[in-house]
């Protein structure tokens, strides 16, 4: 488990140097027999280390110290849903929020059409940041498909590692900033 640790914390890192989190928004997670693994909340991706990582159940029993994410309820109902994922990746990146202001899904016509199978990526309703109701409405819209928007909120992507997660959530948010750029040319 150990190089899930550091796996997790080298995401969480990637993704503020990438500018898909800024402060201490956005988690990362890997499912594991007991549960899952899951950054805390409110701690810095620069301050994470693979011992400050959460260790916790499904139903959230926390393992050990920390507190995770508050977003640990999405974590865990994406896991009870899809026995094929082993890591999620949660970001705010800004094309992908700003996009989900739209809430008509975001249809990919770029060559990762074919190169990721992907045809299109559904938008959650807008509901409370680590609710109960934000769990349910984001494993919906997820469905089958490898990543979904949640509506001013940011991107949910899924993977079978920590960093596949990461480079399928660098991809949403480049369809969404060219999409945002094709709306406009078509305004014009």
């Amino acid at each position: 488990m150990a190089g899930v640790r550091e796996q997790i914390v080298s995401v969480a890192r990637a993704m503020l140097a990438r500018g898909l989190v800024t402060g201490t928004a956005g988690n990362v997670s890997a499912r594991h027999s007991r549960g899952m693994l899951l950054t805390p909340t409110r701690v810095h991706a620069d301050d994470l280390t693979p011992e400050s990582l959460v260790e916790l159940t499904l139903a959230g029993a926390v393992s050990g110290e920390g507190r995770p994410s508050l977003e640990w309820r999405l974590h865990a109902a994406i896991y009870e849903r899809r026995a094929d994922v082993s890591a999620i990746v949660h970001t705010h990146s800004p094309y992908a929020v700003a996009r989900s202001f739209d809430t008509a899904p975001v249809v990919v016509d770029t060559q990762e059409r074919s190169y990721l199978g992907l045809e299109q990526i559904a938008v959650a309703p807008a509901v409370p940041a680590g609710s109960a109701e934000l769990a349910e409405v984001a494993a919906a819209a997820l469905g089958t498909a490898p990543a979904v928007l949640l509506s001013r909120h940011g991107v949910v992507a899924v993977g079978a590692s920590p960093r596949d997660a990461l480079e399928l959530a660098s991809t949403v948010e480049q369809l969404a900033q060219i999409a945002l750029l094709v709306a406009g040319l078509t305004r014009s």
